[in-house]
């Protein structure tokens, strides 16, 4: 039951941490973190490697719970 509430502790910590980041940053006119990753994922360079790396998270992490997961 502890990893559960290790799960829901995380999530709620990274979900708040950006939307209040990004409430102070639109009050205060600075980037936000969304439009920072939207900017990132635009450009012709690092876009690439910013989708691969989003991507790969998922998949590492997929992988790592339905298989590495079973024991």
């Amino acid at each position: 039951m502890s990893a559960a509430w290790a799960w829901l502790v995380l999530l709620v910590l990274v979900a708040g941490f950006v939307a209040v980041f990004d409430v102070w940053a639109k009050l205060t006119g600075h980037l936000t973190m969304t439009g920072q990753f939207r900017l990132w994922l635009g450009d012709e360079v690092i876009g690439p490697f910013i989708f691969g790396a989003w991507v790969g998270v998922f998949a590492g992490l997929s992988w790592h719970w339905l298989v590495r997961g079973r024991k």
